[in-house]
């Protein structure tokens, strides 16, 4: 056990779901340091690089911290930026953070390393500088439904929030009239000259949600159903021809009526 292995550091891997112990935190005289996706004190918690994306924000990170008694709260040893790029999913930000880290745990290794046996000196975190961000929440049908009112900007950030590398699991879904469908991918294009917002017109073959100032092409899509889900998911140029058909349209926000 870490007792008996008498480490001079302990060092967590980011992502780690738990809080430790005091004992565990306080077993090392350097002590233990925490690797953590956002730059802190922004983005404590969990699945950050999903809320990250859904609020829009521009600049991720990564922050190397000593732990203490509370989630991501401990003194900050060290931080590199990691920009967020349009069409950016969790995955590609995962990736670009992971290959930041490495540079940086090094660094404070070494520094810990220089300082020791004493702990380097840094500052504390601001007091109540973030919310704690929870586990992202894919049973609550509310919080993935789109809004076929709301912004293209929102619904796209949705879409690639819920990026996952299987289609098998939940996401953010759409009403057409008793089916529901799960878009997959999803971009911004320009609206639609006289289509009301909330409207889903065919564009070029495309299924196309006009939302407000901007719309949102629909590129890939499945039929909503039980988890596992079985069903396939689908170009949205076969939706428009099997869902929307000859009519062209359809009303999102008038009672999903044709």
């Amino acid at each position: 056990n870490l007792v008996e292995l008498k480490p001079d550091l302990v060092v967590v891997g980011g992502g780690w779901p738990e809080l430790l112990p005091p004992e565990v935190i306080d077993l090392a005289p350097l002590g233990a340091i925490n690797t953590h996706p956002s730059l802190l004190p922004a983005y404590r918690g969990t699945d950050v690089h999903r809320w990250q994306i859904r609020d829009g924000v521009s600049v991720s990170g990564i922050t190397v911290h000593y732990l203490d008694r509370d989630f991501d709260t401990g003194p900050v040893l060290g931080q590199v930026e990691v920009e967020i790029r349009p069409g950016d999913t969790p995955q590609d930000l995962s990736r670009r953070t992971s290959q930041a880290a490495g540079p940086l745990v090094l660094s404070v290794l070494d520094r810990i390393a220089r300082a020791a046996p004493q702990r380097v000196e840094v500052s504390t975190q601001p007091v109540g500088g973030s919310d704690l961000f929870p586990r992202w929440p894919w049973a609550d049908d509310d919080f993935i439904a789109i809004d076929p009112g709301g912004s293209a900007r929102e619904v796209e950030r949705l879409v690639l929030a819920c990026s996952q590398e299987s289609f098998r699991h939940d996401g953010p879904w759409i009403q057409i009239g008793s089916r529901q469908f799960v878009v997959r991918t999803a971009e911004i294009r320009a609206p639609v000259a006289e289509v009301q917002p909330g409207t889903l017109v065919i564009r070029g073959g495309w299924p196309v949600l006009q939302c407000g100032d901007e719309a949102v092409i629909l590129r890939r899509l499945q039929e909503r159903g039980p988890l596992p889900m079985r069903s396939r998911s689908v170009s949205g140029r076969r939706f428009a021809r099997n869902v929307i058909g000859r009519s062209n349209y359809i009303s999102l926000t008038e009672g999903n009526g044709r």
